[in-house]
């Protein structure tokens, strides 16, 4: 089995890395750096770590049966993954633990035989937990209960907060955008927040162009079946947008390459890859005809991102206009150094529009 305890230093840098995107949020006024450090320094100076651990047990767990493939914390469970268990009912019963694949393997760690080993350790999620702060520091009574003191920065340390399904929503979707909510998420979910959801062991990625209380509104992927897992993401940093114009009678001819064409540019995508779940176009001066003209993003090998019209796009005038759940899964991946353009198949019927602007929706996976 590896050796599950990092050192201060080593975690400190992964910490860097994860509070990277991060910057802009606070904790009581102090940026989540300067809080983790200074929360890092004062309970962990001297004091070693241990990393990995897949889920926490936030009440009493049934270590006899507990096995692969059971739930915990929301998670689904492999053979050795590492668990904590500091609320059993038996408090000699608390610790971490390794799972095993069958009824009555789960047993003890081998490093850490009983809580009281565990005293002065820091312990580390391997993702966040709903209701449980990633990062947390354990300590012991004299006894074998355990006494936690939380970092819990589950408000905004998850990248994707997960939805109930049943209790909070219907997996049924009402629509192809749309998913009726069991609980009201209005105090969590807002309108422009990244949304992820997994239908036929697929994970797709969106938007939530609106949220009520009863009702969820997607742009992005169509939901073609029943919702296996939802997702929102709290964090600013998940979603971001693009814009582009282009001046001038633009969409007069046909092309594929607007943008090189029109204003001599090539654009290149320098971040991290990312999933067009939208686009939105104007343009300053209508076509004088009843027809505008098609326009589409093209990702980063040329395909097409919206499947609207045979894969032409949808069409732009002086008034606002979006994609909604006409996204196609197999083009909506903008890669990392990949380009970015936009086509039209000027349809317009006088092929004098004039002066396009066109901003793209990107969800971070």
């Amino acid at each position: 089995m590896p050796n599950p305890v990092y050192s201060i230093v080593q975690l400190k840098q992964m910490l860097d890395a994860f509070w990277f995107e991060n910057t802009n949020r606070s904790i009581n006024g102090t940026d989540p750096n300067t809080w983790l450090k200074a929360m890092l320094d004062s309970c962990c100076a001297g004091k070693k770590i241990i990393s990995g651990i897949t889920a926490v047990g936030i009440s009493n767990i049934n270590l006899s049966t507990l096995k692969t493939g059971d739930v915990l914390g929301g998670k689904t469970l492999a053979t050795g993954n590492m668990i904590f268990a500091p609320n059993q009912l038996d408090a000699s019963e608390n610790g971490l633990y390794i799972v095993g694949a069958i009824a009555g393997e789960t047993e003890r760690h081998l490093d850490f035989l009983d809580a009281a080993s565990l005293n002065g350790y820091l312990l580390v999620l391997d993702s966040p937990q709903v209701g449980i702060g990633p990062y947390f520091y354990a300590t012991t009574d004299s006894g074998d209960g355990m006494i936690i003191e939380s970092a819990d920065l589950s408000s905004y340390a998850q990248k994707w907060v997960p939805l109930t399904p049943t209790t909070d929503f219907t997996p049924t979707p009402a629509s192809t955008s749309t998913i009726t909510m069991s609980t009201d998420q209005t105090a969590n979910i807002k309108a422009g927040m990244a949304a992820k959801y997994k239908i036929g062991g697929v994970y797709y990625y969106g938007y939530y162009v609106t949220v009520a209380s009863g009702l969820l509104t997607i742009g992005g992927i169509p939901l073609s079946g029943d919702i296996q897992e939802l997702y929102y993401s709290p964090l600013a940093g998940s979603v971001d947008m693009f814009a582009i114009g282009l001046a001038g009678a633009c969409l007069a001819a046909a092309s594929t390459t607007l943008i090189e064409t029109t204003n001599k540019q090539k654009v290149k995508w320098d971040k991290q890859a990312a999933y067009c779940v939208g686009f939105s176009g104007w343009v300053r001066v209508d076509d004088s005809g009843a027809t505008q003209a098609n326009v589409n993003v093209l990702n980063s090998s040329g395909n097409p991102v919206c499947n609207s019209n045979s894969g032409e796009g949808i069409p732009f005038g002086e008034m606002w206009s979006k994609t909604t759940i006409n996204i196609d899964p197999a083009n909506y991946l903008i890669s990392n150094q990949g380009a970015i353009e936009l086509s039209t198949d000027a349809i317009g019927s006088n092929g004098d529009a004039e002066d396009l602007t066109v901003q793209m929706i990107l969800v971070y996976p």
